[in-house]
């Protein structure tokens, strides 16, 4: 019978497990605090774009908020004649649709009934001779001044940004 030698463990055999790493250990002692030295470095401007990200994205998102509200307050206004010239219905529609807004629209909302002849592309309140039988009818309404109040305020930059947006809907035929 064949006589096999009993295992040896790595520690018997004069190898030990971490004799890489703490080669590389040694080498690195120098350069200890390195890391903490660039974190320190680094850490301030990372924070600085994080807080840009957060700013634009809620400047975004108000921006479609104000620009939906007026799309819904066009919308209620092109349904009819007498909703186009309803301007608390205007205002209601475009309130209902802006329930995320923590300002209100009442005061930042107006609208506007323009006519146009048909091929002419020349726009003029409505209720003048405009020179046709049947002129388009178009509803605009606007949202003016929809104030925005950035989460974090620094030198030089305005504690109040302003959203402006309209929308123009075709009036429907009755």
């Amino acid at each position: 019978m064949k006589r096999t030698q009993p295992f040896k463990s790595n520690s018997q055999s004069g190898h030990t497990r971490g004799d890489g790493a703490s080669a590389a250990r040694r080498a690195s002692k120098g350069e200890r605090g390195q890391s903490m030295i660039e974190l320190a470095l680094l850490l301030p401007m990372m924070l600085l774009i994080l807080i840009g990200v957060i700013e634009f994205g809620r400047a975004a998102y108000f921006y479609l908020e104000v620009a939906d509200a007026a799309k819904a307050g066009a919308q209620y206004g092109s349904q009819s004649m007498a909703d186009a010239v309803n301007g608390p219905g205007i205002l209601q529609a475009a309130e209902n649709d802006a329930v995320d807004l923590p300002t209100s629209l009442n005061g930042l909302l107006s609208s506007q009934v323009t006519c146009t002849c048909p091929g002419t592309g020349v726009a003029s309140p409505c209720g003048g001779t405009l020179g046709c039988a049947y002129p388009t009818v178009y509803v605009t309404v606007m949202v003016i001044n929809y104030p925005l109040h950035p989460l974090f305020s620094f030198p030089a930059v305005p504690s109040t940004f302003y959203i402006n947006n309209y929308s123009t809907t075709m009036v429907q035929r009755q």
